[in-house]
């Protein structure tokens, strides 16, 4: 009895060692798939970050196009009395 026992377990070691394996397998894929969803999450929040500061560069380029507005009225009259006088 004592030897069966002992033959029991050997085999039990060697059984466990691919269950080990494939343990270790599975949470090396969970992890690389949880980076590579990070990833993929990273790039689409820079993305809408760079079209936000694109939309604001455009928005400011057409801001500084438009020609400056004229001088109000009251100035006009300083400067209609200045050259008349």
């Amino acid at each position: 009895m004592a030897a069966g026992g002992g033959h029991k377990g050997i085999g039990n070691g060697n059984r466990g060692r691919p269950y080990g394996l494939m343990l270790v397998l599975a949470f090396g894929a969970a992890l690389l798939g949880v980076m590579v969803l990070h990833k993929f999450r990273e790039k689409r929040i820079f993305n809408l970050l760079i079209k936000e500061k694109d939309r604001e560069l455009m928005s400011l380029h057409l801001i500084l196009q438009v020609p400056p507005s004229p001088p109000p009225l009251s100035c006009m009259r300083v400067y209609l009395v200045f050259l008349s006088a």
